[in-house]
């Protein structure tokens, strides 16, 4: 039975819900940091002419006198008079002769005022010379020079070469050793064949002789023993697996120590051999992570004295000696950039009445305003009806109106979802992290009236100064479990409570997961085995077993 089909049209009316570009740009400014949100201030003053810093910008009494006049985004409403303070007595122009000579006197303005600046000389330029900074050392240039300090073949180096490339910054080498040498062996072909055309060069192609050369395989065979005059070509031999093993116990042997290293054991060995003989617990612990150090990663101590035949005392030396070792010998590149964290707000006490006060720190962050010069040649252009420059000067305009009005809802939002977490957080500003409460983001956007994805937005990638540290606002948001008395109490108080009670442990008798939870019931939290074994996990501490020491 054939099924027939066919294609037909029929109406279907769905409502879907689409964001405007300004609105994906403002939700943009929300989850920019301080740092990120200064930059693409910046970014929009240079590409959008309308916009300019307010004077006095960075003046805490005008920026508060800014807010409270901004106070009504749907009101917006700027007073721009014509080119104050510009310098230039505007009666004597007539625009009917040449209507741009207004601009083109302030255009000449502005380059008689860049070139005063450019030429004014001070006696403290002089002194004002920049500083000269080193430039860091990478880890390969540092092995690089020390490994050359060596003699050895040019193969040799060419292998060497290729092993340091390898190496991480942590200081290991991860890349099968025989990769490399194939990687090696292809580099040494592609200069043997380099140095055959070099060779072959020199020879003049019309004489009749050069069809008589011998081949390239048979003149590597005889070049140690025949030569041509005193021109012959050096050939590279290929290398080995064993080649590669001896030259990596070269680098292995360079500054730091064990820097080349393929695991963990090798690692710790050859930073142990690099110790004189004398040293406390140096013997003992070669032999330990040569012959025993599977049962030593496991802490299986009793079976180590027993392999072994060593006493405690011995066993507590190279144990201490394998302590002071580097498990990661290398170093990172020192980047040209050093990290800071800047806070976004500030959270501390009225000194006179003790309240908790919240500060939105923007500082550094400008104060816009609409461009006096450029508002008048929109005005300008709307008179004469210039229609390109009508429009181009239409959209600008209401960007930078928008990129104003968007920095002081964002301002306000912050500030009140800020003072929303600092309310149900109140204790910990005041305690500390034993204080902190169960919160979630749902809570704060029952009482700011923002929906969760604004306040996500918000709290994303944000930090706060307060008395005890900067912290990521994320750190205010976490689970709840039930305590002994029936209060709720954050998931991230008990991973507290769990890390002190380990720190705390006798160490050569370390609690396993059922003793922590019997800990917490001593101090009124009902807490199950399995959680306390995620949580550990989480924080990264291992087992009992494994925090062993003697």
């Amino acid at each position: 039975m054939m099924v027939s089909q066919r294609l037909t049209l029929s109406p279907r009316l769905t409502l879907q819900q689409k964001l405007t570009p300004q609105q994906i740009q403002y939700l943009k400014l929300l989850q920019l940091p301080i740092q990120e949100l200064e930059q693409q201030i910046n970014t929009e003053i240079e590409e959008n002419p309308f916009l300019e810093i307010a004077e006095n910008t960075f003046d805490s009494a005008s920026t508060q006198e800014q807010t409270q006049d901004n106070k009504d985004d749907s009101d917006f409403h700027l007073d721009l008079p014509i080119a104050d303070n510009i310098g230039i007595d505007f009666k004597d122009f007539d625009e009917s002769k040449d209507p741009f000579e207004f601009y083109r006197k302030i255009w000449e303005e502005d380059e008689i005022m860049l070139k005063k600046q450019k030429f004014e000389y001070s006696e403290d330029d002089e002194e004002n010379e920049p500083f000269q900074i080193k430039a860091p050392s990478t880890l390969f240039n540092d092995l690089i020079s020390q490994f050359r300090l060596h003699n050895l073949s040019e193969e040799e180096y060419i292998l060497g070469e290729q092993i340091l490339g390898n190496i991480d910054p942590d200081g290991y080498l991860r890349t099968d050793l025989a990769e490399i040498v194939d990687d090696t062996n292809a580099i040494i072909a592609e200069i043997n064949l380099k140095r055959e055309e070099e060779y072959k060069s020199q020879f003049n192609p019309n004489n009749p002789a050069t069809n008589f050369i011998i081949s390239l395989d048979a003149q590597h065979r005889v070049s140690k023993v025949v030569s041509d005059g005193n021109k012959k070509i050096q050939y590279l031999e290929p290398v080995t697996l064993a080649d590669a093993e001896r030259v990596l116990s070269i680098i292995q042997s360079l500054d730091p120590p064990g820097v080349g290293s393929r695991n963990l054991q090798e690692c710790l060995l050859a930073q142990a051999k690099s110790f004189p003989e004398e040293a406390k617990g140096r013997n003992v612990a070669i032999i330990i992570l040569s012959e025993g150090y599977e049962k030593f990663s496991k802490k299986h101590f009793e079976q180590l004295k027993k392999q072994l035949k060593i006493t405690e005392d011995e066993l507590k030396e190279a144990i201490d000696f394998i302590k002071r070792l580097n498990p990661k010998p290398g170093y990172p590149d020192i980047p040209t950039e050093t990290n800071v964290i800047i806070p976004d707000f500030i959270v501390d006490k009225d000194p006179e009445t003790g309240e908790l006060r919240v500060t939105l720190n923007d500082g550094t962050i400008p104060t816009l305003k609409i461009n006096k010069l450029y508002e008048q040649m929109r005005k300008d252009a709307q008179i004469k009806n210039e229609k390109e420059a009508k429009e181009w000067m239409k959209q600008k305009y209401e960007q930078a109106k928008f990129i104003i009005q968007a920095l002081s809802q964002r301002k306000k939002s912050m500030l009140k979802i800020m003072t929303a977490i600092v309310a149900r957080q109140k204790d910990f500003f005041y305690y500390g992290k034993s204080a902190l409460k169960p919160m979630i983001y749902k809570n704060i956007a029952d009482d700011t009236g923002l929906d969760i994805a604004t306040v996500c937005r918000i709290v994303n990638n944000k930090f706060v100064q307060t008395e005890f540290g900067i912290f990521e606002l994320k750190y205010f948001f976490s689970e709840s479990l039930p305590s002994e008395n029936g209060e709720e109490v954050s998931t991230k108080v008990i991973k507290e409570k769990i890390k002190e009670i380990i720190e705390n442990e006798p160490k050569d008798r370390p609690f396993s997961d059922e003793q922590i939870v019997d800990e917490l019931n001593k101090l009124g939290y009902k807490v199950a085995r399995r959680t306390v074994a995620k949580y550990r996990e989480q924080m990264k501490i291992p087992i009992a077993r494994l925090r062993k020491e003697l």
